[in-house]
């Protein structure tokens, strides 16, 4: 029984060490421009909450919307920045306990169809593809202007 105890303990342990990714990812602001916007910025913050430093880079793709047809949704062109909001963020290394603060640009073309939607998924992710962080979705809407007051 003694050692049925010391190996779920030990196992939990090793799932509470490694099972955990090292790397926090926010939303600190939201877009603050009208939907009617051509382009909308978002505000993120990475957090390196592991006891190492970590190398990674930025993901953000469209991902289908959960609850949403194929139809109503569209596809918004990406860029990272960093602070400067001119900078493209690249592969970025932090240290335990260091913080990032970057931007997710999200664009559409003027002939974006109106009246659709985007799901944009944003994670951090090793050179070797093993992600590093929670995934947020950011959900967008393409709205018809004709319908604004």
């Amino acid at each position: 029984m003694k050692k049925i105890m010391m190996l779920m303990l030990v196992f939990l342990a090793t799932l509470l060490t490694y099972g955990q990714q090292p790397l926090e990812l926010k939303i600190m602001a939201g877009a603050d421009r009208p939907n009617t916007e051509p382009e909308q910025f978002y505000v993120l913050r990475i957090t390196n909450i592991g006891s190492n430093n970590a190398s990674f880079k930025i993901s953000a793709k469209d991902k289908n919307c959960d609850g949403l047809s194929p139809e109503v949704q569209v596809p918004l062109a990406k860029r990272l920045l960093k602070k400067d909001k001119v900078s493209e963020l690249n592969n970025t290394v932090l240290g335990s306990g260091d913080i990032l603060n970057f931007y997710l640009k999200l664009s559409r073309n003027n002939n974006s169809l109106n009246n659709k939607w985007n799901c944009t998924e944003v994670k951090a992710v090793a050179n070797n593809g093993t992600v590093l962080s929670n995934t947020i979705l950011i959900k967008s809407l393409i709205p018809d202007p004709s319908k604004f007051n």
